[in-house]
């Protein structure tokens, strides 16, 4: 399996709850849906491959560096020399809000745009994830991915949403086998603000279309079949990374054997699990 997408430095805050310009001090860790989804593949058991871009700096050799540490396969995470790595900053705020400060410059620090998929060989029927990030900087090389199952994560940043970015995302949408949005993406994308009326609407172009709901749990619609996994009651300690656990979860699932409902379950339970602990979970805390 592959995860296309990108790969950043982000810095988390020391304290929660506070306005970031109360924090004192931030801890250094890898950001970016596309490793996110890996690493979260990976330590449930997959033998995930990273498809991203770097920059050429201390910064992406410190990527590289963890995401091996996790059992990622890096042999398509290219280095940019002309390239910085990109970074970011979130905070928990004094209401409770997750707010995002990215500093990622088109032609300073977005190497992903470098990215290219020819040369890569993908296997037919090979699950390969594509997020919002991979088809921001360039037109998603679709005809590479030829043979392979396409799975789609939005990841939709309103800040970035724009008429080329809606165009190169119903490309892909309509060469999938999934798409992953959460309910305000899933609007985003079809215009639509009913779930179950929004995921028909995607349907029309693609197999399986899995709803992330946050507390409310997920829903999955493939065909005419629906499947439900409820919410799980918690103490939220941090939201930020729980979609791409969720999927990288789902996926890991399904490469395992699992059918789609218990995939939907499992997804569900390690969503929850990033979100009470801030960690992405492993086999044994899940079973």
């Amino acid at each position: 399996m592959k995860v296309i997408g990108s790969a950043f430095v982000e810095f988390s805050p020391s304290a929660i709850h506070k306005n970031i310009e109360d924090v004192r001090s931030f801890r250094k860790g890898i950001g970016g849906s596309g490793a996110n989804i890996a690493i979260a593949e990976a330590r449930l058991g997959a033998k995930p491959q990273l498809v991203s871009a770097v920059g050429g700096d201390r910064f992406g050799q410190f990527i590289i560096n963890e995401l091996e540490k996790e059992k990622v396969e890096c042999t398509h995470v290219s280095v940019e020399k002309e390239y910085l790595t990109g970074i970011s900053f979130y905070e928990l705020d004094a209401e409770g809000r997750s707010n995002y400060y990215f500093y990622r410059f088109p032609g300073i620090s977005m190497p992903e745009e470098k990215l290219m998929l020819r040369g890569i060989k993908f296997e037919k029927e090979e699950i390969v994830t594509i997020t919002e990030a991979a088809i921001r900087g360039a037109e998603p090389d679709i005809e590479a991915l030829s043979g392979a199952r396409i799975f789609y994560e939005p990841n939709i940043r309103k800040a970035f949403w724009n008429e080329q970015l809606r165009e190169r995302t119903m490309k892909v949408i309509e060469n999938a086998y999934a798409v992953f949005p959460n309910r305000e993406e899933l609007s985003l994308i079809t215009g639509i603000k009913g779930i179950e009326e929004g995921a028909e609407e995607l349907l029309k172009r693609t197999k399986l279309v899995v709803v992330k709901m946050g507390s409310e749990g997920a829903k999955a619609f493939f065909e005419k079949r629906s499947f439900y996994a409820p919410g799980i009651e918690i103490e939220a300690k941090c939201e930020i990374g729980a979609g791409d656990t969720f999927h990288g979860a789902f996926v890991a699932a399904l490469t395992g054997g699992k059918d789609l409902s218990e995939a939907l379950l499992l997804a569900n339970r390690a969503a929850a699990f990033r979100v009470a602990t801030g960690k992405f979970p492993r086999k044994k805390d899940l079973f």
